[in-house]
């Protein structure tokens, strides 16, 4: 049954984060998404869905560590889609060697390297501060380069305030490098136009202030 309330939602969603290191204790995983984007800037909008992804090629792995009893496990694209069948929340979990971005019709190809030694990272709900949960999250550079491409307006929120939020300010401080965003947005997209676009949107103030009052409110559904 899906909930509707958003601290419930949020708070087992959380729950079901902690709940899913266990269950791919035996896969190389770390949280990309919302999760992950309040794992580096703290809680900016409000997350429910999850959002991860696995070493390139471990789909058969991924399906098998997951209960059918609890979850209603399918492929998906490039990866693997388990719902959660009491809550109806859902984890994503890109399994391939790319992430593909609808939005721009874009393949951003996912480095191995990744996987290797990834931070760890601790997530608090929005609406349950006393809620946390540490967990592997996405290289930053990296992760800026899944926030680089997609024309959505959460995305491009998200990337402006890991772009510019003060080291001092960072949940997980991590400092972000440019060159090597640069270098990892160039070596994982063959087109970057949807990037240079998104650039021109953020330019305009008035834009980027309307997505930070529609998505700092934690009544909106936008998760993931």
């Amino acid at each position: 049954m899906r909930i509707e309330d958003p601290r419930k939602i949020e708070l087992r969603s959380l729950e079901l984060v902690e709940h899913l290191k266990d269950i791919l204790k035996n896969v190389d995983f770390m949280v990309i998404g919302g999760w992950c984007t309040t794992a580096y800037a703290g809680n900016i909008r409000l997350t429910t869905d999850v959002d991860m992804a696995c070493r390139p090629f471990s789909h058969g792995q991924v399906m098998d560590s997951f209960d059918r009893k609890e979850f209603n496990v399918k492929r998906s694209g490039f990866g693997v889609r388990a719902k959660h069948n009491e809550t109806g929340i859902e984890v994503h979990i890109d399994a391939g060697n790319k992430v593909h971005d609808g939005s721009t019709n874009t393949d951003i190809k996912i480095p191995d390297f990744i996987f290797d030694k990834p931070s760890i990272g601790r997530i608090t709900g929005i609406l349950n501060r006393s809620k946390s949960v540490e967990i592997p999250v996405c290289d930053l550079e990296f992760f800026m380069v899944l926030k680089a491409v997609p024309n959505v307006p959460k995305h491009d929120y998200d990337f402006a305030v890991l772009l510019t939020q003060p080291l001092h300010l960072r949940e997980l401080s991590v400092e972000y490098s440019p060159g090597r965003f640069a270098e990892l947005l160039r070596s994982s997209v063959k087109n970057i136009t949807p990037f240079r676009e998104k650039e021109k949107r953020l330019r305009d103030r008035k834009y980027f202030r309307g997505l930070g009052n529609a998505l700092a409110n934690p009544q909106l559904p936008c998760a993931g």
